[in-house]
């Protein structure tokens, strides 16, 4: 019994594993919306980019130092638009129960309008990666607007079907777990090593709001050989048991 529980979890850890690995970098872009000069905290276990509300320029990046095992060792990520500008919703949300990112959700940079430039460079040429995209107002959320946020992958160019999700927050109350404003998928980089995405909102124009962006989380994508060995352990220990 305690072996088929151990292949059990083996498989989980597989299964799981299909979508993302390792964390490679977590960015929060903070905001001096309340005090000029002085920025909100950027969250635990994330790199922070300091995005001045007052400012409005056309694009904002910062670059980290990541594993070179994964990236060229510097990854930027930038942000650009007609003018980038932020805002901190200073006390809310609050942390509890499985929220834990309550100082990624209260601020988030934005463009002065519908659409907005993502890019992230520095990582491996042609190597898929898994990224997520947080997506937040607490204003908004807790108002009768439903605002839709939606993300197209234009890395090296026009894709066959670029489109690969969206964000929807507004009329259903504050946020009470980690990921539920956000959206997570697989890219591959260019040759580069970069990706690129443009987030559009959709929202009715008599409800119009703005391009907002909370954080990004990227991870590395398991190999499918190493899922694959994974999941022949598990059937060895499995016959090994049986035998």
């Amino acid at each position: 019994m305690r072996m088929l529980a151990a292949v059990l979890a083996l498989s989980v850890v597989a299964a799981g594993s299909s979508a993302f690995g390792a964390q490679v970098l977590g960015v929060d872009f903070n905001s001096d919306s309340v005090t000029p000069g002085t920025f909100s905290p950027t969250q635990s276990g994330f790199q922070g980019v300091n995005v001045e509300n007052g400012l409005g320029v056309s694009a904002i990046s910062d670059s980290f130092t990541t594993d070179p095992s994964t990236t060229s060792g510097t990854t930027t990520v930038a942000i650009s638009g007609v003018q980038i500008r932020s805002r901190d919703r200073v006390s809310s949300p609050t942390n509890s129960g499985s929220l834990t990112l309550a100082d990624l959700y209260r601020d988030f940079a934005l463009n002065d309008a519908a659409d907005m430039t993502i890019s992230v460079s520095g990582l491996k040429a042609s190597t898929t990666y898994n990224l997520r995209f947080y997506v937040y107002d607490d204003l908004i959320a807790t108002g009768s607007v439903v605002s839709t946020d939606q993300f197209t992958n234009t890395t090296g160019g026009a894709q066959p079907s670029p489109t690969v999700g969206s964000v929807s927050y507004g009329g259903s109350g504050a946020v009470t777990a980690d990921n539920q404003y956000s959206i997570a998928f697989n890219a591959t980089s260019d040759a580069t090593g970069a990706i690129t995405f443009d987030e559009l909102n959709t929202t009715p124009a008599s409800n119009q709001t703005l391009a907002i962006l909370n954080g990004i989380v990227i991870s590395t994508v398991p190999e499918p050989a190493s899922l694959a060995l994974l999941g022949l352990g598990g059937m060895m220990l499995l016959r090994r048991r049986r035998g």
